[in-house]
């Protein structure tokens, strides 16, 4: 994720009951994200201008889908 000075890799911390992957690293810090995912023999893929708000105590949490392409290999 990049917001401007803060560029951090997620880990995958989980999967979900219907084989969902879960990332998670940065917290509390509301704003507009750009997130770039790849994999080896796929593209990357990015998201951007994903918003991430706040209410009184703390950020809402966002749920986003990201399908890789594979590069094709001829």
């Amino acid at each position: 994720m990049n917001d401007r000075n803060l560029q951090e890799e997620l880990q995958l911390s989980g999967i979900t009951a219907t084989g969902n992957a879960i990332y998670a690293r940065v917290f509390e810090r509301s704003g507009i994200y750009t997130i770039s995912t790849s994999r080896d023999g796929d593209e990357t893929s990015i998201l951007e201008k994903v918003e991430v708000t706040k209410d009184e105590c703390h950020v809402i949490t966002r749920n986003v889908r990201v399908r890789l392409k594979l590069i094709n290999c001829n």
